[in-house]
Formats: structure tokens, C-alpha cells, sequence
């Protein structure tokens, strides 16, 4: 397993696998929050950004979860209704105010009535998400064969350069 190589190898410190990772391009989805949103800025709704992460994604990168709690590998499964947002959202979706508890869906994915809702259960700084409609934006733990593409951030202890042969 590519994960537990890559971790058995001196100086990484961690390995995580994410669909987007920091200052990469994220696809742009509208969302809807169930109350709490301000109103949105056109008819469009709410458009920000979404990617599916690894658990470990806060971690990895060195970054703590700013309130509530960031989703575990219990919820890594296709079935999972949790969702984490950024910073970004709190400010431009829900004006600052806290989203925690909050639910959110995707509308433009069918038929609005039978669409499956998000909790909303943490908060997360902001790391570097890019979309064309600013920095806020969602995350959400995948199962495993769920993420395309897949991308793998590698946190490794000293210069990163001297990683890279054995990489």
C-alpha cells in the first residue's frame, strides 16, 4: 500500500490523499444552507468551492480545526452526511455567524426534495482553497475509491528537496 510505504520512510512525518490539495484548482458547486445563510448576492445562490480529504488532511498539514470537530475514518464512507467548512464560508456565507449544526445540499445535483443534507460539524482556517468564486468553501471525508483525482501531500521533517530521490 502506497500510504504505508510512503510513511515507513525516514523523515516523513505524514501522508494524507486528498481530491484538491492547497492553492490547487477546486470545482465550484451551489450550496444551500437549511437557515442561518445570509441572503446570497443573485439568483444563483451560494457557489463555492468543495474537494473530498483524507482525514488526516488538518493534520498532515500542520493546521488545527478552529471550532467544532473535523471528521473522523468512521465517517470516511460513501454514506457519510458530515461536512467541515473553511473560514471563508463562515465570513461570506453565513456572515461570521456560527454554522455548526447547520445543514447544507447541493441543488443543482436533482431534484431538490430528495437530495441528501450535510451537517455542518467543524470549522477549518483557511488553507489555500482557489475557485473562481473566491476561497470559501467545504470539505468532505470520502471513502477511499471515491476521490478523483487523487492527489497525496507528503509532510516530510527537514528539506523537502532531499526527499525527492527517494520519492
Amino acid at each position: 500500500k502506497l500510504e504505508t510505504r510512503l510513511e515507513s520512510e525516514p523523515g516523513v512525518v505524514g501522508v494524507v490523499f486528498a481530491q484538491h490539495l492547497p492553492q490547487q484548482y477546486h470545482p465550484n458547486n451551489q450550496v444551500e444552507v437549511d437557515e442561518g445563510a445570509i441572503t446570497p448576492p443573485d439568483e444563483r445562490g451560494w457557489i463555492v468551492a468543495s474537494t473530498l480529504v483524507d482525514p488526516k488532511y488538518l493534520g498532515v498539514l500542520g493546521v488545527s480545526i478552529l471550532s467544532g470537530r473535523w471528521f473522523n475514518n468512521s465517517e470516511a464512507t460513501p454514506d457519510s452526511r458530515v461536512a467541515d467548512v473553511n473560514k471563508a464560508f463562515v465570513d461570506r456565507v453565513m456572515g461570521g455567524k456560527n454554522p455548526i449544526g447547520r445543514r447544507i445540499r447541493y441543488p443543482w445535483r436533482g431534484a431538490v426534495d430528495t437530495l441528501p443534507w450535510y451537517e455542518i460539524i467543524g470549522v477549518a482556517p483557511d488553507v489555500g482553497m482557489r475557485s473562481g468564486w473566491g476561497p470559501a468553501g467545504i470539505y468532505h471525508p470520502p471513502a477511499r475509491t471515491s476521490m478523483y483525482p487523487l492527489n497525496a501531500a507528503i509532510h516530510v521533517r527537514g528539506d523537502p528537496t532531499a526527499f525527492a530521490p527517494r520519492l
